[in-house]
């Protein structure tokens, strides 16, 4: 069965790239309609008589031309009792992040564009060449309760710039915690009072990802615009017991709380909350191979394809 891939999309839909590509053959077919698309987080693509998108953006909103020729358009960031969002043909994923597949994507892509979007071919193949290769992360439970976090400062983001601070303040001031990490700088030097929680060291992909499995804990709040970070399916992955604020987006399944995730209201009280799970070695692996269940049960590169092909076949 072939797939026809009517766009060129960037490194964000990786994950739905390898997914599709388990369903169907995919065969790259340019379409003059849907060329403005090129190198954005969508994924158009037409099988079995049906044409649908996989839209990997933040929560900017469903394009109202594409959902008119769509029979589904599914969704990363499914904002809750948004009427955009609560269309009758949007649908939600399951927590996924950019991975490696340089070679699938030059595969699918090259020879067959025009000379003008090679510069820009070229630098999302870079771009995806720095994302980790997919696997079944094996869980690495540490001897130490160490965390690492390292974020951004957003311009507009208040809320989660104040959340991120208070997790950093609490690691930075627990008994419980090794830490390592901070706010990364913004190239502005407008960081919004956070200049005590700052980090001056900078991180590869690759020790970014080491670091982070290392973690006995990982921290997930609404990111931009309340979009869900690709950070939370990467703890899933490893086994990194997550603590999180409420969803702003709908999953097709919720993780279950104190044995898939572990639910906070807000972060004015972190060490009421976390001191108890972090002395509980029962209960942070509880956690730890709860959420990377759900991972194995839901996320997976094969599950995500499962998941689709209910809906395209």
């Amino acid at each position: 069965m072939i797939l026809h891939l009517l766009n060129v999309p960037n490194f964000y839909c990786t994950y739905y790239l390898k997914s599709l590509s388990i369903l169907a053959k995919i065969n790259y077919t340019p379409s003059s309609e849907f060329e403005k698309y090129d190198f954005s987080p969508l994924l158009i693509f037409g099988i079995n008589d049906k044409l649908i998108v996989i839209d990997n953006n933040d929560p900017v909103g469903i394009d109202p031309a594409l959902y008119q020729l769509v029979d589904y358009y599914f969704v990363t960031n499914k904002l809750i009792d948004h009427p955009d969002y609560s269309q009758e043909k949007v649908f939600p994923l399951f927590p996924h992040y950019p991975i490696n597949v340089k070679t699938l994507f030059f595969n699918i892509f090259a020879f067959k564009l025009p000379l003008k979007k090679y510069p820009r071919f070229f630098l999302e193949v870079y771009r995806i060449s720095k994302r980790p290769f997919y696997s079944d992360i094996m869980v690495k439970k540490s001897s130490r309760n160490f965390v690492f976090f390292s974020g951004s400062i957003w311009e507009k983001e208040s809320d989660a710039n104040k959340a991120r601070a208070d997790f950093i303040k609490y690691c930075i001031e627990s008994d419980f915690i090794e830490f390592e990490g901070g706010f990364i700088s913004r190239n502005d030097g407008k960081n919004q009072g956070f200049d005590s929680y700052l980090n001056s060291k900078s991180y590869s992909p690759k020790e970014f990802t080491k670091l982070s499995r290392e973690s006995v804990l990982g921290f997930n709040n609404p990111a931009v615009l309340g979009a869900v970070s690709w950070r939370f399916a990467e703890y899933l992955n490893m086994g990194v017991s997550v603590v999180s604020l409420p969803f702003k987006i709908e999953l097709p399944v919720l993780p279950k709380h104190g044995s898939e995730i572990y639910y906070i209201k807000d972060t004015n009280f972190l060490a009421d909350e976390l001191d108890p799970i972090l002395s509980d070695s029962s209960a942070l692996n509880r956690l730890s191979f709860g959420g990377k269940k759900y991972f194995q049960d839901y996320c997976t590169i094969e599950k995500q394809a499962n998941y689709l092909e209910k809906f395209i076949f």
